[in-house]
């Protein structure tokens, strides 16, 4: 099976709140499901324009779906495309992406905070599965797409109003207030989606498809001079070997 792994599927934690008479706070431990249906509905068509481009995550995923149906396996054109696949993959490109075009020149995820010249640290909110700091100057686009993956770190979109060092993903996006318990209450009542957000518990992928869905922004993190003089931050290193 290919070695390249896409995840393009969000489900997001979301709280509403309804009524006009005040701000109504569920359960935290009852979440609702979101799926930013028309969002990746848009990027799924959009990696299916991409087919005939050699894109290794679309291929993989095809092949897997064609594996597992009967009929698609007595199609003729089912060894092609595992062919082309299998040629996508040897390649070792970086699948497009259908949420934004990816800033690779960075050294560090969307969200994490760059620790002297070769260091990344996560933020507060980090649930992901790899040690929150990492030495990751070393890794080409391609490691970096692979610990994207693997960590649930993606990195930045590349966009004209992007951070001069990151988005304050542990803060409550621009123009949005503190309701408690990892809430957010939007104060305009100008957002695209729903006025109340449980933030805590949403990935930064999720609120990196929240910036595009609904127009929300989150704050930059502060220039802060940072000591280049210091062999490594003061917490335990994690070195990726991807290449």
């Amino acid at each position: 099976m290919l070695g390249v792994k896409v995840v393009v599927v969000f489900v997001l934690p979301l709280v509403l709140a309804r009524g006009c008479s005040g701000l109504q706070q569920a359960d935290p431990n009852a979440q609702l499901g979101l799926r930013v249906g028309g969002l990746l509905a848009q990027a799924n068509r959009a990696v299916s324009v991409e087919a005939s481009g050699g894109r290794a995550g679309l291929y993989a995923g095809l092949v897997e779906r064609l594996q597992d149906d009967q009929e698609g396996l007595v199609n003729p054109n089912v060894s092609q495309v595992v062919e082309r696949a299998n040629s996508v993959a040897m390649r070792e490109v970086v699948p497009r992406d259908p949420l934004c075009s990816r800033n690779w020149t960075r050294l560090c995820p969307d969200g994490w905070v760059q620790r002297g010249r070769a260091y990344c640290s996560a933020p507060a909110a980090y649930t992901g599965p790899c040690k929150r700091a990492q030495a990751l100057t070393a890794l080409t686009a391609l490691g970096k797409f692979k610990f994207a993956v693997d960590c649930q770190a993606p990195w930045p979109c590349g966009s004209p109003d992007a951070c001069e060092v990151s988005r304050d993903y542990d803060a409550c996006p621009v123009g949005w207030g503190d309701a408690g318990g990892g809430f957010c209450k939007e104060l305009s009542n100008m957002s695209k989606c729903a006025p109340l957000y449980k933030f805590d518990q949403i990935p930064i992928a999720g609120k990196q498809e929240l910036t595009a869905a609904c127009g929300i922004q989150w704050p930059c993190r502060p220039h802060c001079d940072q000591d280049f003089s210091s062999s490594c931050p003061e917490v335990a290193l994690q070195s990726f070997a991807f290449s």
